[in-house]
């Protein structure tokens, strides 16, 4: 059906490096390989020609097929060179290896020389700070020893913070961590009718907290108000079995730039999101690895790289909890007032990045789920401000301090914000002197 030109054309390390952001799934290695090994997959990856339109590859130049890219992270081919469009759904692939991207939160603890450069007070406080435009909906578990905070639970070797920290804002690392309680832990994992098979044993609970905490083979477990888990294994792979309530599953798995739902009776899956169940009665899935899920009658058997974060949701809620499992927690200096705000709708928004020496604010805003918008309002006066979706760049404008990004379905942007110095602050200083 289609077939590769004796010279395919590359990537160059300008273009990969440009459609790549903290906070994303990093498609150039897939794409990549679906060019080179196997076109005939274009059919049968949803979004894969438009991920090589954002990589600067054409697929109608470089491969023998007959393309025409439509809205939204579709695409169409004329099969058998007659005149009917199909959409390349053809008999999906139930493979998809891309890792998100990790977001080092220590890039806005250059929040502090930021607004030091534009006047503006700043209370410095250490704190674990959420990047994301949405309340975080895993608890977080931390590999470090000589961490306190009065809003986590000591476990030893790691500390467990709760799920609910809001968009730019920090739990404090004052005080002392909680001392688990032994009682009042469940003995199951159960969520919305899924439960988790696995032999466990409930190690601490905290009340104040609302976490439980549990022990299996080789991994350690939170439950964060009894719905959000996160699972983080120590011998880096692990298994799960999750007893389920369906017969045929509902399925919706993240592909690029958005999710396609179908139901299974028996199917393998690999992806870094995926939602199983009916809406109301359904689990979202995310790590920052690939995982692969098999899915049989009332059974999920997972096996996962390093960790997982299970909640009930949608295929939103699972790519938000793939972009959680990104985040590289660590204590950071950072302003208590926060950089700015951001909402996320039902969208994906976060902050990877600010340079105080160019007065610049780095975002990435996608929306693999549907129609969204994103409303961002900064700490300071806005210069100007762009969105770069790869292919062009377009200028996004400020009311004052308030900006908002339409985000059409399949959309992905990364956002620029160009700050300066309250005027207000000069002419205080004028009437000063």
């Amino acid at each position: 059906m289609a077939s590769l030109d004796k010279s395919p054309k590359t990537l160059s390390a300008d273009s990969s490096s440009h459609c790549k952001a903290p906070g994303s799934p990093d498609w150039t290695g897939l794409a990549l390989r679906i060019l080179q090994e196997s076109p005939s997959y274009l059919t049968r990856l949803p979004g894969i020609v438009n991920a090589l339109y954002r990589l600067g590859i054409d697929p109608g130049k470089t491969i023998n097929l007959n393309l025409s890219l439509g809205c939204c992270g579709k695409a169409y081919y004329v099969p058998n060179n007659d005149s009917l469009y199909t959409e390349l759904l053809h008999n999906p692939s139930g493979k998809v290896e891309a890792s998100i991207i990790p977001i080092d939160t220590d890039n806005l603890s250059s929040t502090l020389r930021l607004f030091d450069k534009l006047g503006i007070p700043c209370s410095k406080n250490v704190l674990i700070v959420n990047p994301l435009g949405w309340p975080l909906i895993s608890p977080i578990i931390m590999d470090n020893a000589g961490l306190n905070s009065r809003h986590c639970l000591d476990l030893g070797s790691y500390k467990v913070f709760p799920g609910g920290l809001h968009p730019l804002q920090g739990f404090s690392l004052s005080g002392e961590c909680l001392q688990p309680s032994s009682k009042d832990s469940d003995t199951s994992i159960e969520l919305r009718g899924f439960r988790l098979e696995n032999y466990y044993t409930p190690i601490g609970s905290s009340k104040t907290l609302q976490l439980d905490v549990y022990e299996g083979e080789s991994w350690i477990a939170s439950v964060w108000k009894k719905s959000s888990i996160t699972i983080l294994d120590k011998d880096r792979k692990g298994s799960l079995e999750i007893k389920s309530p369906f017969y045929e599953t509902p399925i919706a798995m993240l592909y690029p730039y958005r999710f396609v739902e179908q139901v299974v009776l028996e199917e393998e899956f690999t992806t870094v999101a995926l939602s199983a169940g009916y809406e109301g009665k359904s689990i979202a899935i995310g790590s920052r690895y690939p995982f692969r899920v098999r899915v049989e009658p009332g059974k999920l058997e997972i096996q996962y790289n390093r960790s997982l974060r299970i909640s009930p949701g949608g295929p939103l809620t699972a790519l938000r909890l793939a972009v959680e499992d990104s985040i590289i927690h660590k204590p950071i200096e950072y302003c208590t007032e926060g950089l700015a705000h951001i909402r996320s709708s039902n969208s994906i928004v976060l902050i990877y990045g600010v340079d105080p020496d160019t007065l610049v604010l780095h975002l990435l805003a996608y929306s693999p789920v549907s129609d969204g918008v994103a409303e961002i309002r900064v700490r300071a006066p806005v210069k100007q401000a762009f969105i770069d979706d790869c292919r062009e760049q377009e200028q996004l404008l400020f009311q004052h301090e308030l900006g908002r990004i339409p985000l059409p379905w399949g959309s992905w942007y990364k956002v620029e914000i160009n700050v300066r110095k309250p005027l207000f602050k000069l002419r205080n200083k004028q009437r000063s002197r």
